[in-house]
């Protein structure tokens, strides 16, 4: 029971760090910033630098020194709205098994007094 109540606040987690990415991404689509700087794992390395993945969204980050640039062009308002529909579900999903293992749980204890 324990478990579903972890797994339940690691997809809230997972899903909210999902919508921050996007709704970053998406703040700083036409600003006329330069790239955004941010620490990342590098994956492989390229021409001096190095080029990683990120998870969700398939940007592509060049690594240099401890930072990432990641290319503004790339960024695609209707791939980042449905990023942002996709974590809204994942967190409804979250709170509907925390809620229905609250449910269990109490069900459990009124049969148990």
């Amino acid at each position: 029971m324990i478990s579903n109540l972890t797994s339940g606040v690691g997809a809230i987690r997972e899903s909210a760090d999902r919508f921050e990415g996007s709704a970053d991404r998406l703040a700083r689509l036409n600003t006329g910033d330069e790239a955004e700087s941010r620490p990342v794992e590098p994956t492989e390395q390229t021409d001096g630098g190095r080029e990683a993945r990120a998870d969700t969204t398939g940007e592509k980050l060049v690594q240099q020194e401890d930072t990432v640039k990641i290319d503004r062009d790339k960024v695609d308002l209707a791939r980042e709205v449905s990023e942002q529909i996709q974590a809204e579900i994942g967190v409804k999903s979250g709170v509907a098994l925390i809620r229905s293992t609250d449910e269990t749980l109490g069900t459990i204890l009124d049969i148990l007094a």
